[in-house]
């Protein structure tokens, strides 16, 4: 019987959140969230519905609360990009931040600092110059190439990536926020792998120039 009438309070205060009438939903949801028989799932589902009418009316802050509350008892909480207007994500994804950010780690002193007692030959650092000085022009000239190109790629990807989160935030009807965030998720993948491959050359010819003679 109380599980029929906790359906029964959701139901319509989803109906009205639905329907665009957030003031209703801010008046409401506070006395369903006061209700001691509410199970764990439907303090959730209220809480986002809260927190979502809050930041339609423009009360971000009072969202950021209700958000951070949510984040306490479930730190694992996400929001699924395509269903949740990018406006609200936003002040979720602020406050997930905040909430998540690593205390910072004490400085060391001057005993505990290491230095290089030599400088890095400079050609060590740049891929393939160390093996176009030594000789291995058509090695060093590949990797020096290869770096090169993945490295504009990098660029070239982390532009596009902005330009499409950018367009993803300015989305609003629930097809543009799937079209768009699936573009800026194709971005940030093809990001991540230009990444690898620069700096898997970096490496390469880091390591290639160390053993050498």
């Amino acid at each position: 019987m109380i599980l029929l009438l906790l359906v029964a309070a959701i139901a319509p205060l989803d109906s009205v959140y639905q329907a665009g009438e957030y003031e209703n939903v801010v008046q409401l949801a506070p006395g369903f969230l006061a209700d001691s028989a509410r199970t764990a799932a439907d303090s959730v589902f209220v809480s986002r519905i809260y927190a979502s009418a809050l930041v339609a009316l423009g009360r971000t802050d009072e969202a950021a609360a209700v958000f951070r509350q949510l984040l306490i008892k479930d730190p694992s909480l996400t929001l699924d990009p395509e269903m949740v207007s990018p406006k609200i994500r936003a002040v979720f994804e602020s406050v997930k931040a905040k909430a998540l950010m690593p205390i910072p780690a004490p400085k060391s002193t001057p005993a505990e600092t290491m230095y290089l007692r030599q400088p890095t030959p400079l050609s060590v650092l740049i891929p393939g110059l160390h093996q176009i000085q030594a000789g291995r022009s058509a090695a060093g000239y590949a990797l020096a190439g290869a770096t090169a190109l993945s490295l504009v790629g990098l660029v070239f990807s982390h532009v596009a990536y902005n330009d499409a989160r950018a367009d993803y935030l300015q989305a609003s009807s629930p097809q543009e926020i799937s079209d768009r965030y699936r573009d800026a998720n194709n971005w940030s993948h093809v990001r991540v792998a230009l990444s690898g491959t620069t700096v898997t050359f970096w490496l390469t010819g880091l390591i290639t120039a160390l053993r050498s003679p």
